[in-house]
């Protein structure tokens, strides 16, 4: 991790509930969380797991 952000209650990997890594994404029903989410947007990755990612050669 490039900062602390990992969800250390859930543990999991990140603690902004927006983030597509929060626990809550985690979850064996996801594709139905999404399909059901009338309207809304798919969460993306925060800044902080973008970073890890592009720290570890992820683009």
């Amino acid at each position: 991790m490039q900062t602390d952000h990992k969800d250390e209650e859930n543990e999991s990997h990140c603690d902004n509930e927006s983030c597509l890594m929060y626990y809550a994404m985690e979850r064996p029903d996801l594709i139905s969380q999404f399909l059901d989410l009338d309207g809304e947007d798919v969460p993306g990755l925060d800044a902080n797991c973008i970073a890890d990612l592009q720290a570890n050669s992820g683009k």
